[in-house]
């Protein structure tokens, strides 16, 4: 999506930039600028439309200081700019988002083989536990056959 720079329904112009986020349109960011309409008919016609005192809208648009064009064109470049941060904002924190997902999964991995290795532990440990229980009784068992048969 590009700029975009149209006439609005109250008669100024409005000046729009999308937000981007990667390659995804997020939303836009946009301003008003220009003159307010000066003529009768068009300020009779806003008016009407919304519901505003005709004589309100005549002083407003009196009262209003016309902007050089540098100001407008400076207004636009700061404003593109703000667009592009806004995007770069949003893009850090999805990534800080999916960061902190793929941490959580993974504490909830290292938590679960943690336990699985101390159910292997556990089982060897019982294992060499019984393995030494069963070479000290096959010992004793060797040193009662010697006594018995009379040796040393």
């Amino acid at each position: 999506m590009k700029p975009v720079d149209i006439e609005c329904k109250g008669g100024i112009r409005l000046y729009a930039i999308p937000i981007k986020a990667g390659d995804e349109t997020i939303g836009a960011i946009n301003f008003g600028y220009s003159d307010p309409p000066k003529d009768q008919e068009k300020l009779t016609e806003l008016s009407e439309n919304y519901n505003v005192s005709i004589d309100k809208l005549i002083e407003k648009s009196k009262e209003y200081e016309t902007r050089p064009p540098y100001v407008i064109e400076t207004a636009k470049k700061r404003l593109q700019s703000s667009a592009h941060l806004i995007g770069e904002i949003v893009n850090r924190k999805l990534a800080e988002d999916e960061l902190k997902e793929l941490k959580n999964h993974l504490e909830v991995e290292v938590k679960q083989k943690t336990e699985e290795l101390q159910q292997r532990v556990s089982e060897l440990e019982r294992f060499h536990e019984a393995t030494i229980d069963r070479e000290l009784r096959m010992k004793q068992l060797r040193e009662e056959i010697k006594r018995l048969k009379g040796e040393k």
